[in-house]
């Protein structure tokens, strides 16, 4: 992208997310996949629970590199550790002082997850457990039963049971300028101005059109490359994740079984996936080369040619996401597949390259015996059919590789189950849990 046409807050917050990748780079398929607002009705700097980005620009001129970082990678973390849902499960319904206590153990959380990596740009009278509570001289470490390490839900609880017994001030009244914003400008990680991404409530300076299931889709499929992101820098020998960190997200958020990994197996090896098997040839002259100059070895590596048949069928509705985690799965195994949108009949197909490409068409009747036999007609070496199981299958073996991803314990699959010839992956079968 030419750097002439971003805007100065746009160059800031690039800058700052070149600086978050070099202190934590395995966030960095969620910061870089922000997509950015500039408003005044946010005093500072805030996420939202889609993963959207609001900047005050006069807040961003005011920030260094290295802070505009510690800020991004502090909001990041409310989205990968889903401080939203587990807010709303701990207390669906709410008042303002919870909201605001459960705010503050939130940052507590995530302050001493970017400690070790970006600790030495921590803003002074932020939330720190080496701190006081907010309006308050009472030290986090003083009250009873409070110590470091500890989940989310262990702070907020204390917190609240300290709220109970002793006075916690009420959060600031920022009140209501001209502009619909908070008042003066204040620190950039005040617990009384956090976005939706702390507490799951929509704030009143947020976008209120809601996220479609293609950015909920992407950002779970991004908060999976994390996960793994984590696993390959630990064994990169580069550093070391927090080991809250890695646990928090590894309990909350279940592996969905992956339908392309399976392909990796089942597709014999002059198809196999591109970390297949390489084979080895003799490289062609360059032009500039003598003619009896000697060939250099070369490698040649194969890559599947695979199409994708999407179940838009009304029976899908509910089930939307889980399809589309599994599309966006397959995008970043396989190169440009061919996605098929199939009901009764043939509602849409092209070449993605990502997932935000895709829309979904249909909500008919469901024929998934016809959409097999057009995907085998384009001679594809592998056909991955994405569907809640409602359908019959062909009688015939097709000729390419066909992969069966469920979405949904269907009793009508259980009656009508796919052929044996068939692999079938069960994606329902993924475990969302948090850690409590």
């Amino acid at each position: 992208m030419d750097n002439s046409i971003l805007t100065k807050v746009q160059k800031h917050i690039t800058k700052g997310k070149i600086e978050a990748r070099r202190m934590m780079p395995y966030l960095c398929h969620v910061f870089s996949m922000m997509r950015l607002t500039e408003t005044r009705k946010v005093d500072t700097m805030a996420v939202d629970k889609h993963n959207r980005l609001y900047v005050n620009p006069d807040f961003c001129d005011s920030l260094d590199t290295d802070t505009c970082a510690y800020v991004l990678l502090h909001e990041v973390l409310h989205i990968v550790l889903d401080h939203p849902k587990r807010f709303l499960k701990m207390l669906p319904e709410a008042n303002d002082k919870q909201h605001y206590i459960c705010n503050i153990a939130a940052d507590l959380c995530v302050q001493q997850l970017l400690h070790k990596d970006a600790g030495e740009h921590e803003i002074e009278g932020s939330v720190m457990i080496d701190g006081c509570i907010p309006g308050t001289k009472v030290p986090f470490l003083k009250i009873k039963g409070l110590r470091r390490g500890m989940t989310y839900e262990q702070y907020a609880q204390l917190l609240l049971d300290y709220g109970e017994e002793e006075e916690i001030p009420d959060p600031p009244d920022n009140g209501e300028g001209e502009d619909g914003g908070g008042g003066s400008m204040g620190n950039p990680l005040d617990p009384s101005k956090a976005g939706s991404n702390s507490d799951g409530t929509t704030k009143p300076w947020e976008r209120q059109s809601p996220a479609t299931i293609v950015e909920v889709a992407q950002l779970e499929s991004n908060l999976r490359a994390v996960e793994a992101a984590m696993d390959e820098y630990e064994a990169s020998g580069k550093g070391s994740v927090p080991g809250e960190l890695k646990q928090s997200l590894s309990v909350k958020l279940r592996k969905q079984p992956d339908p392309f990994d399976v392909l990796r197996r089942v597709v014999s090896a002059s198809v196999a996936s591109p970390v297949g098997r390489d084979y080895e040839t003799m490289t062609k002259r360059h032009r500039r080369q003598r003619y009896d100059a000697p060939r250099k070895r070369g490698i040649v590596r194969y890559s599947p040619s695979c199409t994708i048949v999407v179940d838009t069928s009304g029976s899908m509705q509910g089930h939307e996401q889980k399809a589309l985690v599994t599309i966006s799965q397959g995008l970043k195994r396989v190169h440009r597949p061919n996605v098929i949108c199939f009901d009764h009949a043939l509602q849409d197909k092209q070449r993605m390259t990502h997932i935000n490409q895709f829309e979904w068409k249909g909500y008919g009747g469901t024929d998934m015996v016809s959409a097999i036999e057009l995907a085998d007609k384009e001679k594809t070496d592998s056909i991955v059919v994405i569907t809640d199981g409602e359908t019959d299958w062909p009688r015939r073996k097709t000729r390419a590789r066909l992969i069966i991803a469920l979405v949904k314990d269907s009793n009508f699959a259980k009656e009508c189950p796919p052929p044996s010839w068939a692999t079938t992956v069960h994606c329902y079968k993924e475990v969302n849990v948090y850690a409590y």
